[in-house]
């Protein structure tokens, strides 16, 4: 099975034990380096009773447009959104961690499962570097959550032993994801206008050698209560606050794009993620 066709089909090998499950993650082939910056990689380890409800004889009815209404503000039903909603609604658990490359991620794993988050945004996720035991954080991660989750790299991270130390070492790729316990749809990259840091340029010079660029994880996720856009962001490090203003002013034109196109879509939108808003920028 090849690192594609893994990602498409994961949610087929819940039918065998967990155990079993691990097991056969494990013994996929290294295919970390064939994941290209900006190309989103899906895996789907809910527990199958879910998945079920989630299913029925149309193949894509599991990214069925929710019934709440998300119409303009302008609209004639918009005084009586709340009327939609389906009763006995539980508030939403978010979530968004820079788990810094994975580097604790037994313990990430555990935190995560204490919290029990409904939705999850990640960023700095590595899979297959050297600094983090070659190890995949992202199908970690959404194994033992047993959750639905994108996963997009934003850097191939080259290992180059004149460059990097044995705690930053490469070899693998790095990027930001989106769980979730509920069904996806509209799943795509959002690559940034503007890049502060030409990484394949000047990487070296922060010995830090890779390929690739910023992108954000966007997905919608359809939710007891309808369809919620979640965004999972990691702004530029090695920038000022007006360069990060660049990129988030990226993230703000989709979401106007959406609300002024022809779906005219109003649905709530979570923007999640590392900003890296230091003192110091």
């Amino acid at each position: 099975m090849n690192y594609h066709s893994f990602y498409q089909n994961a949610h087929n090998i819940t039918n065998i034990s967990s155990e079993e499950t691990f097991t056969r993650i494990k013994q996929i082939p290294d295919y970390g380096k064939l994941s290209l910056p900006g190309v989103p990689l899906i895996v789907d380890f809910r527990p199958q009773t879910t998945t079920q409800l989630n299913s029925n004889s149309d193949s894509n009815s599991s990214l069925q447009t929710p019934t709440t209404n998300h119409s303009s503000p302008d609209s004639s039903n918009s005084n009586n959104t709340n009327n939609n909603d389906p009763p006995n609604l539980k508030p939403l658990k978010y979530l968004t961690w820079n788990i810094e490359r994975g580097y604790h991620l037994d313990y990430i794993i555990k935190t995560l499962k204490n919290i029990n988050a409904d939705i999850i945004a990640l960023q700095e996720l590595d899979i297959g570097c050297i600094r983090s035991q070659k190890r995949d954080c992202f199908r970690e991660i959404a194994f033992e959550l047993q959750m639905i989750g994108v996963y997009i790299t934003e850097f191939i991270e080259i290992h180059d032993t004149s460059l990097r130390s044995l705690r930053d070492g490469g070899g693998g790729v790095h990027g930001n994801c989106i769980l979730s316990k509920y069904p996806l749809q509209h799943i795509r990259s959002l690559h940034h206008t503007f890049h502060p840091i030409h990484w394949e340029k000047w990487g070296h010079l922060k010995r830090e050698p890779r390929q690739g660029e910023r992108f954000t994880v966007v997905a919608q996720i359809l939710t007891p209560a309808g369809g919620v856009w979640i965004y999972s962001v990691h702004l530029e490090v090695f920038c000022g606050i007006t360069s990060r203003l660049a990129m988030m002013a990226d993230i703000m034109k989709d979401v106007r794009d959406r609300m002024k196109g022809k779906s005219k879509d109003y649905s709530p939108v979570a923007i999640m993620g590392d900003f890296n808003t230091l003192a110091h920028g």
